[in-house]
């Protein structure tokens, strides 16, 4: 697979405030989706947290929870026609608990665009402190007539891990068409959609984790994709139509852009330091720089951070895609 690598990202910038949210208990059996109505009468080998569209078809995808064995309570996504199941998975991660509490998560859990300030996404949790799991689920749509269910796993709390899913229905099927997960240590990931509603959109992953070594960069890949059809499933994309970014410098030196971004660390909390070859920037090693798939939200970035750092000498670019070798 080919990917762009720009450079571990500073994870204390992505460690968000669980204890802080509030998360109002209640009974599996009581969870009510906000994407669609439950039916009248709720299945009862299950908790149904949301249903999504999965096409002109008129088929529906079902993210919902099964019933607990112990203190296992499995993540399922359903395919329905009508009220009729054709096809269940599981995600991988069960809740540890049937008291499920609804909340929402924002891009600091890795679920949506890095630089997105104003995502709150409709999600579920149970458990508490590090057995804390959470689940959240959008659509994307991936052909005309066709979305997939994007679905995220979001466990721990000082110590947090991230998976994510994106389930495809194919011929009555579901079949993930595509998992993003983490390694061990302090890696960090998010997926964003990139692309309008009502059109094909792409998916966007990013994955990094932090490198300790004051003289190296920020390590960061990313990897954006399109549906290619059945049978092919998805496609990575490279060119010139990749990321944008808002940078900082060039600075002579590694150490030297750390000791900028400590300075304003409530500034530049966003900021990664990459390799400035990226931005074709040739007079210095490095820059910092916050990476987003979008140009408003980039121009977003740099309105914010001049006004937090009004003396900042800030730039936009685009990124330059350079495939590597394959995993």
């Amino acid at each position: 697979m080919s990917i762009l690598p720009l450079g571990v990202i500073r994870m204390g910038t992505f460690r968000f405030a669980i204890a802080a949210l509030a998360i109002a208990q209640v009974s599996l059996g009581a969870c009510r989706p906000r994407e669609k109505s439950a039916a009248a009468t709720a299945p009862s080998d299950r908790a149904v947290l949301a249903t999504f569209p999965a096409g002109s078809a008129g088929r529906t995808y079902e993210l919902s929870v099964a019933t607990c064995v112990a203190t296992s309570c499995p993540v399922q996504v359903r395919l329905l026609d009508g009220a009729s199941v054709l096809d269940t998975l599981s995600l991988d991660w069960p809740l540890p608990s049937d008291k499920v509490g609804e909340t929402s998560l924002d891009r600091m859990s890795g679920v949506g665009d890095p630089l997105d300030v104003s995502l709150q996404q409709q999600a579920w949790s149970a458990g508490a402190g590090e057995g804390t799991v959470r689940v959240a689920a959008r659509t994307i749509a991936l052909a005309d007539d066709l979305n997939g269910l994007l679905a995220h796993e979001v466990a721990g709390f000082d110590h947090v891990k991230r998976r994510h899913f994106l389930v495809v229905a194919e011929r009555n099927k579901l079949r993930r068409a595509w998992i993003g997960t983490e390694g061990q240590g302090p890696y960090w990931s998010a997926v964003a959609v990139s692309g309008d509603d009502g059109k094909v959109q792409q998916l966007v992953y990013y994955r990094g984790f932090h490198n300790a070594a004051a003289d190296q960069v920020d390590d960061l890949q990313v990897t954006r994709y399109t549906w290619g059809g059945e049978g092919r499933g998805l496609v990575e994309q490279s060119g010139p139509d990749g990321l944008s970014g808002v940078f900082l410098g060039p600075y002579r030196s590694v150490a030297a852009a750390r000791q900028v971004q400590a300075q304003h660390a409530a500034c530049l909390g966003d900021y990664w330091v990459l390799r400035s070859e990226l931005f074709d920037v040739t007079s210095g090693p490095v820059v910092l720089a916050a990476v987003t798939a979008t140009d408003t939200l980039a121009t977003a970035a740099r309105r914010a951070t001049q006004e937090c750092w009004p003396q900042a000498r800030l730039s936009t670019g685009k990124l330059k895609l350079t495939p590597t070798a394959k995993e």
